[in-house]
C-alpha cells in the first residue's frame, strides 16, 4: 500500500527495513539500521502530535533523539507538547525537535482501519490505497 500511495512521487521511496527483520520491530530498531546503511545523513522521524504525547510508552525513546531529529506535526484535537517538557522527559530531544504547522490532516492509520472496518468512507487517501483496501477487504471484521 506504501508503494501505491507514493506511486509517481520521485521525493519518496520504499523501506521493506521492518518486514525483513524476524520478530517484534521497534521504530528505534529501524532508525538504528538506518543510522548504519546511512552514516551520517540527516534522518527525521515525522510523528503526529498524538504519537509524539505517547513516546514515553515507547521502546527505549530516548535512543530515538539519540539517532535522529523529530518534526512534530500537530493533529486536530491534539494540543501541542511543549519543548521544555519533552527536554525535561528526554534530555537527549534537547535540540532534536522541530514543531511542524500547516493544514490540519484528520487522518490516521487507526482512523482508515476503522472506517475501513465499519465499511465507513475512505476518503482522505490515494485511490490507489483505496481500491487496495477494498478489493482486499482489508480490516474487515468478518
Amino acid at each position: 500500500m506504501v508503494e501505491l500511495a507514493i506511486e509517481g512521487n520521485q521525493h519518496f521511496e520504499v523501506s521493506t527495513i521492518e518486514i525483513e527483520r524476524p520478530g517484534p520491530t521497534y521504530t528505534v530498531d529501524t532508525l538504528t539500521e538506518l543510522r548504519r546503511r546511512m552514516g551520517d545523513a540527516d534522518l527525521y522521524l515525522i510523528l503526529g502530535m498524538d504519537s509524539v504525547r505517547e513516546l514515553g510508552r515507547w521502546h527505549r525513546p530516548e535512543r530515538i533523539f539519540e539517532l535522529c531529529s523529530v518534526a512534530a506535526v500537530s493533529r486536530p484535537g491534539v494540543a501541542d507538547v511543549s519543548l521544555h517538557y519533552l527536554e525535561r522527559v528526554f534530555p537527549s530531544s534537547a535540540g532534536k525537535v522541530r514543531m511542524v504547522g500547516g493544514p490540519m490532516v484528520k487522518t490516521s492509520a487507526t482512523d482508515i482501519r476503522l472506517r475501513a472496518a465499519g465499511d465507513a468512507t475512505l476518503q482522505g487517501i490515494p485511490d490507489s490505497v483505496r481500491g487496495y483496501i477494498l478489493k482486499h477487504a482489508l480490516y474487515n471484521n468478518g
